[in-house]
């Protein structure tokens, strides 16, 4: 029995993509700064103006999507799941929401090195180059 897998395609797109479900959302920021820490999201939010522009939704709940302004530009900042394909998931949909760039920090420089109420860590800062 031949299946899908004996056959060469040479079509980029996957049979099933987050565009297909996700709208995309005209002026979404193309920049996307994602983090693992459901605090340090918190405390940017509580501190800093923000706007929930998005919602990343999922079997384990609704995340949202929240449009910053950093060094002048307009970037989404979101939680995603931690493992592998919940983060995949994550980053496929604000992909699909008009996301083109992103990069994984624990903690923004705007917020000092603060600590997360049940985290005893230091901030790292990740670029994306």
């Amino acid at each position: 029995m031949a299946t899908i897998f004996h056959h060469f395609y040479e079509n980029k797109n996957a049979f099933i993509n987050p565009c297909d479900t996700t709208a995309k959302i005209p002026g979404f920021p193309e920049v996307c700064i994602t983090t693992f820490s459901e605090c340090m999201i918190e405390k940017y939010a509580e501190t800093n103006e923000t706007k929930v522009i998005a919602n990343l939704c999922s079997a384990n709940g609704t995340l949202p999507v929240y449009e910053i302004t950093y060094a002048g530009k307009k970037m989404a900042l979101s939680l995603v799941r931690v493992g592998a394909p919940a983060c995949a998931a994550c980053l496929e949909e604000l992909i699909a929401l008009g996301g083109k760039e992103s990069g994984a920090v624990w903690l923004l420089r705007r917020l000092k090195p603060a600590r997360c109420r049940w985290q005893n860590h230091r901030p790292i800062v990740s670029r994306q180059r």
